[in-house]
This record gives C-alpha cells, structure tokens and sequence, in this order.
C-alpha cells in the first residue's frame, strides 16, 4: 500500500530548491567559463583585424626575393595591390639604384645630422636601394637624374593606413611635398616637409596623431636631388576579388587566421608530428598501463602502496620538473645516447610518455577493479593457464576500458608543453608540436596563428572525448 505524501516530506521537498539552485550556480559557473572561453576563440578567428604592417625598404618585394639595383618599379608590390608611376610624366620611370653613396660626406666633414636618423641609420639607408626617375627603358648605372622634380604616385587597389615615408634630399634646400587621397578621389590631407640645411638630409614623415585614415593614392612631390627610400603602411592582408564583395562572410571563412595557420609549413609539419608523436606514445602507454594496472587491481604485495604513490609522481609533479629531470637523467648516460634523444624527436614522444603514461595506469587499474575476479577464476578451473586466463577472459572485458585509456592518454600527449619544452626544445621543423606552436606564434606576437592552433587541439580533444564517452568505459569518469 502506497504511502500518502506527508507535509513533513512536502516540506521536505520544497526545502531542496536552494539547495538545488545553490548546486547549479556554482557548477553552471563554471561551465559557463569553459563554454565562454571555447566560443571566445572561435569569435576571434571570425572578427580579428587580419591586418598586416608592410615595410617597403624597395631591396625585396612582397614575396621576399631580392631585387636588384637597376630595376624597373613595376609589379613587385602586387601582392598588396600597390602601383607606382611619375604623374603625368611618360618619359620617367620609377627605377631602383643604390648608387647613392658618392654623395655621402667625407669623412674630414662635419654634417648637421637629422634629428629622426643617426649616422649609423644614414649609412645604411644609403647601402639600400632608392626609388628615383629614369628616362630609359633601363635604370643607368651611374649617376640618375637629379635635376627636376618629380611626381611619385603610389596607387593601392584597396585603402591603406599610412604610417612613415622615408626620403633622401641630397641637396638639403628644397620642400618636400606630400598629398594623400581618398578611393573617390578627394584629397585627405596636404603636407610639407621642411628642408634642414645637411648636405645629405634623410627625412621621416610619419603619421601618428591623428592616423592618415584610408589612402588609395599617395602623392609625393620630390624636390630636385630627391629619392624615396622607404614607405610602412598597414593593408588588409589580401586583395579581394569581386566575390568576395557579396559574400563578405564566407571570404572572411577562407581568408580567416585559421585557413592562414593551417597554410604555414612550420604549422603542417607541427600537425604532422604531433599526430605521429601522440599515436605512438598514446600505443606505449598502452603497454605499460594494461600490466601494471593489472598487478596494482588484482595483487596486494610488499611495497604495493610506495609502488602506487610513484605511479602518481608524474601527476602530481609540475610538468616542467619534469622535463627537467629526464634533461638531468640523461646527463648520466652515454653521449651517443644523448645525441639520439635529447633534443630530437624521441626526446618528443618520451616527454609525452613520462606524463600520460601515469593517467593510463590509473584509468586501466580502475577497469580491473570493475572486472568480477570470478570470471578469471572459473577460467583457471577449467583448465586455462594464468596467461590463457588473462588474455581470453580479462583482456577482453577491459577492451572498453583500454580505449579509454589510450584516448585518455592521446589527449594528455596532445596537450603536454612543459617537459616538451625542457627536453625537446621548441626547433621549427624538428621537435615543433601544436603545443609548442603556440608558444612559437605568440612569441612572435601572431596571435591568429596561436588561436587557430588552439583550436586544432581542442577539436582533436573534443573528439577524443566523443570517442572516449561512445566506446570506452562510461561507468568510469575521464
């Protein structure tokens, strides 16, 4: 006979909500963070400012090859949408020489040196190419023309952002001029240089308070004697095509820091070898983990509690100690045996081992624990020795279990740095793995390379828990 609800078990009821709510704000919390923190990156990969900073010192084009002296200005800058020509002028070509040097002063002369550049920066832009006029199909090798001035145009497909215009002005008397334009033409702003009276006078123009805004023609009016030795802007990062204008989201897709980190070599070689490196230590965790979880399950022995606290060593010990004691451990060893390890490859996949070797134990020892010992035990009673036991009834009924330790062990491989970085070293092309990539990009301050890397290893650890959770132990947390 079923039993009335009381009001003391109404009441009773009623007074577990807070608990309840008090549960669910505290865990909700800190879920929220995790989600906040996976859809943040996420965010950042769609809406970062793919920007770059250009230096145009005219010695190397947009692909980084050389160019040399002589050279006629015509489509080196492509890649950023960029074109020069001398205004209204058919009969002067934008040329690069470096024959600047004899105008340089003797050493016996006393210059009045600009205030923006040191000697030491005069000489060594004068060592570079410089943009001047020519009126040859080829740049002379001598001496250029210096007695006009010139109109420099520099045309951009789409808007820039200005930032500095170096010039050189041999002659030291005349104005610098300097006329900025928006994409429909109308003109942004008018400036002049003022001329100091140095026989060599090196100049920097820079746009800094307020920022030049969006230019698409830049004008430079050169004086007599003059030359430009040097522009910095800031472009979009790529020339859209006209599909991309009605589908702006989907040419933000393809030209976002994902797709760009993912077209780096260093990154697809660190792709390659962090798949590889965490196979295989996840197989030898595996190795390691299925007999000593198994020892540790079934057998209490003298020492068994010191055996399990160093089995725990590697989870409880900061991973760059770690990578510090395998580094020290192998000061003992042969030197030949160090040249092999240290530092390369192997160095890699012992480093991931150390630690996620230690997670495997764990999760295999609990698999035995769940395993009823009679199976085993009626196996031996019908004949089966201790191995035919262990291989035909246990193994088996901890397949489940297994998975999980070798995706539990991948995952811990995938994300491990500390060891990595002591034993391993963070080498492009060598012992370079996700994990180390972004501490390689956020060095070198791209942080849409180090994102889109993060985000490689949290869809390969998503996945590895999606495995884990399907095929392996579900009666047992990860």
């Amino acid at each position: 006979m079923s039993a009335t609800p009381t009001s003391k078990n109404r009441l009773r009821k009623s007074s577990d909500a807070p608990f309840f709510i008090c549960l669910g704000v505290i865990g909700g919390t800190y879920v929220i963070l995790i989600v906040g923190i996976l859809l943040a990156d996420i965010a950042y990969i769609f809406s970062a400012d793919q920007s770059q900073t250009v230096d145009l010192d005219f010695n190397r084009d947009d692909a980084d090859r050389p160019i040399a002296s002589g050279s006629l200005l015509t489509s080196q800058f492509d890649r950023y949408g960029l074109a020069v020509h001398c205004q209204e002028d058919t009969d002067n070509r934008p040329t690069l020489i470096d024959n600047f040097n004899q105008y340089l002063l003797a050493d016996n002369e006393q210059p009045i040196d600009d205030p923006l550049l040191s000697r030491d920066e005069q000489l060594a832009m004068l060592n570079k190419n410089l943009l001047v006029a020519t009126v040859t199909p080829q740049a002379p090798r001598g001496k250029p023309r210096l007695d006009e001035s010139i109109q420099y145009v520099f045309s951009w497909k789409e808007p820039v952002q200005l930032k500095e215009l170096r010039c050189i002005n041999i002659r030291g008397k005349s104005q610098l001029k300097v006329a900025l334009y928006h994409k429909n033409g109308r003109q942004i702003s008018n400036r002049q240089l003022a001329a100091n009276p140095a026989l060599v006078q090196l100049q920097k123009f820079q746009w800094k308070e307020p920022p030049s805004g969006p230019v698409s023609r830049l004008v430079i009016s050169l004086p007599p004697g003059g030359a430009i030795t040097g522009l910095r802007f800031v472009w979009g990062g790529h020339i859209p095509s006209a599909w991309e204008a009605r589908l702006p989201f989907l040419s933000r897709l393809i030209h976002s820091p994902f797709t760009k980190a993912l077209a780096k070599p260093e990154i697809q070689y660190s792709i390659r070898l962090s798949l590889i490196t965490c196979t295989i230590t996840a197989i030898l965790s595996l190795w390691v983990a299925i007999p000593i979880g198994y020892l540790m399950s079934r057998y209490r022995f003298f020492g068994h509690s010191l055996l399990d606290a160093i089995l725990d060593i590697p989870i409880v010990l900061p991973p760059l100690v770690v990578g510090l004691s395998l580094l020290i451990a192998f000061q003992f060893l042969p030197v030949f045996i160090r040249e092999i390890v240290v530092y390369e490859i192997p160095a890699v996949i012992l480093a991931q081992f150390m630690v996620a070797c230690a997670f495997a134990v764990r999760t295999m020892r609990a698999t035995f624990d769940q395993i009823d010992v009679r199976h085993e035990h009626v196996a031996l009673t019908l004949g089966c020795s201790r191995f035919q036991a262990f291989h035909r009834v246990v193994l088996p009924d901890a397949s489940r279990g297994a998975l999980t330790a070798a995706t539990l062990a991948w995952a811990r491989a995938l994300g491990e740095f500390g060891p990595l970085l002591i034993f391993a070293g963070a080498t492009r092309n060598k012992t370079e793995v996700l994990s180390t990539t972004v501490f390689l990009e956020m060095n070198v301050g791209d942080l849409g390379a180090a994102v889109a890397v993060s985000l490689i290893m949290v869809t390969g650890a998503v996945l590895v828990l999606i495995v884990a959770r399907i095929w392996g132990t579900r009666s047992m947390a990860i």
